[in-house]
């Protein structure tokens, strides 16, 4: 007895040690040499600087001229006006980025990112370009779908009121300037080729064009930041034989935007709105309008709120006939000094994330952060992180790409196109048309009567505009009670009674 009580004592002092010298080793953090970041965007510049603390040096390789006089030394009076005058944005020399146009803003999550890595840029934004945080509660009206969530939510939601040209100009100063010793810039340069080696079955080097020079440069780390219209996936089946799997959503979406100066209405409570979004839910209502505050300006005009304001009306599918805007929208649009060009878009797919809630700068924010994150756990080969990143990038995305076909696509010919590993492919036919899968006919139908819950719900209301600012995952609608209360009411529905629904 007196031995195993020694036993167990050296074991519980052994294990003790063992953890400690585990938790030392967990803290080193590794350094590697070089880390080659394809696309300068906010996506690019956000992963370049968390790895910058793993890596003695970054390379980003932009295909656009972003580093030019223009962005780099204007004022932000000056980076106003080209915003608002602005026709295109290759006459600045940024040709890859026509969505740029679009009512954006940084949400619950994206602009903690933003603070946390990048500490005073807020202060700088605030006190120079004089932008400013919005209290959804307070000063905004959502209505998706036709209903409107916010009248009532629990907690004080706030967005940051910037417009995307701004803040990733902004950005890159910030960048530029507090890692140029760290963070190598190639700009006007687009990279080519991927230089692989198939016996190990990794990418080494990439191939760029630098004034009709080509170059390769070898990295130890390389990720392609470059978007949707990335090479990236062409140049990995071609190498490896790899088809990487994917999947989109043909409709055919175009939007109209701009930038105005709020004027008075008549109407105090019209004018005390800052955010109003009303989302285009085909086949019921086939109009979105947003209107997103950007940079306060000082005026002596008595008629103007002072606010300078992104404008975007949208139609989501052309198999529908747009419906009129609604009324209060209408009074507002009537009353705004337009300040820039009106700016058409349109595009065919939408890949992994939602436009309509304008969260892709969020996105790009996450999926960086989850690299961060990867590289913190110190527990994965250097050559074995693209595939474990990938599988959590891939999460964030699933999450915005569930929001974004059930709340806002609800038509049963949706043209939905697939790719799979190897040669079992659908066509690639925009004119290939599949049924609605199973999963996205019941969540199409679960958020249709969750948000005539939402409406009644503070807290309902509160977790869903939570889930489409990305700051909770969407299984927070799925809880027992949500799911009993959203089945409940639309069983009274459709047994034609009328119930109160539980809040």
């Amino acid at each position: 007895m007196f031995w195993l009580m020694i036993l167990f004592i050296l074991g519980i002092i052994c294990y003790i040690i063992y953890k400690k010298n585990k938790r030392k080793t967990s803290v080193d953090i590794p350094q590697y040499d070089h880390a080659i970041v394809i696309g300068g965007d906010f996506g690019g510049m956000i992963t370049a600087v968390y790895l910058t603390k793993y890596f003695s040096k970054i390379t980003i390789i932009e295909s656009d001229d972003v580093l030019n006089d223009t962005f780099m030394k204007s004022t932000p009076e000056q980076i106003l006006d080209y915003r608002c005058r602005l026709e295109s944005p290759t006459s600045l020399g940024r040709a890859g980025v026509p969505h740029m146009y679009l009512p954006h803003t940084l949400t619950v999550e994206g602009h903690p990112i933003l603070d946390e890595l990048f500490p005073g840029l807020l202060k700088i934004l605030f006190n120079e370009y004089n932008i400013r945080m919005y209290s959804v509660k307070n000063e905004g009206k959502i209505a998706i779908n036709n209903i409107l969530l916010n009248h009532n939510l629990i907690d004080n939601i706030e967005w940051l009121g910037i417009d995307r040209f701004t803040l990733e100009i902004v950005l890159r100063k910030y960048v530029y300037s507090k890692y140029e010793k760290k963070i190598h810039w190639i700009c006007n340069s687009k990279v080519i080729q991927l230089l692989t080696d198939r016996s190990l079955n990794l990418v080494q080097r990439i191939k760029y064009r630098l004034k009709q020079n080509d170059f390769d440069i070898y990295g130890d780390f390389i990720i392609d930041c470059s978007g949707r219209y990335s090479s990236s996936i062409k140049w990995l089946k071609n190498d490896f034989n790899l088809n990487i799997p994917t999947e989109q959503i043909h409709f055919g979406y175009g939007a109209l935007s701009f930038l105005a100066e709020r004027l008075k209405t008549k109407d105090p409570l019209l004018d005390s709105l800052n955010i109003l979004v009303h989302t285009a839910n085909v086949p019921d209502n086939n109009i979105g309008c947003f209107l997103l505050p950007i940079p306060t300006m000082k005026t002596t005009d008595e008629n103007s709120l002072g606010i300078i304001t992104a404008i975007g009306i949208n139609s989501n599918n052309f198999e529908h006939q747009p419906n009129k805007i609604p009324t209060e929208y209408f009074t507002i649009l009537k009353s705004l000094k337009v300040t820039g060009p009106l700016i058409s878009y349109s595009r065919d797919a939408m890949c992994t994330f939602d436009p309509h809630f304008g969260q892709g700068i969020t996105h790009a924010f996450r999926q960086a952060r989850e690299l961060r994150n990867i590289f913190e756990e110190n527990q994965y080969k250097l050559k074995d992180i693209s595939h474990i990143y990938n599988s959590r990038a891939s999460k964030i995305s699933d999450e915005c790409w569930i929001a974004s076909t059930t709340s806002n696509w609800k038509t049963s010919t949706l043209k939905i196109i697939k790719t799979f590993q190897r040669d079992k492919r659908f066509s690639n036919s925009k004119e290939y048309q599949l049924q609605t899968p199973l999963l996205i006919k019941f969540i199409q139908w679960y958020s249709f009567w969750f948000l005539q819950c939402a409406s009644k719900s503070g807290r309902l209301s509160t977790e869903f505009l939570y889930v489409i600012n990305q700051y909770k995952n969407p299984i927070l609608l799925f809880k027992p009670l949500t799911i009993l209360a959203v089945c409940y009411t639309a069983l009274m529905n459709y047994l034609g009674l009328s119930k109160k629904i539980l809040t």
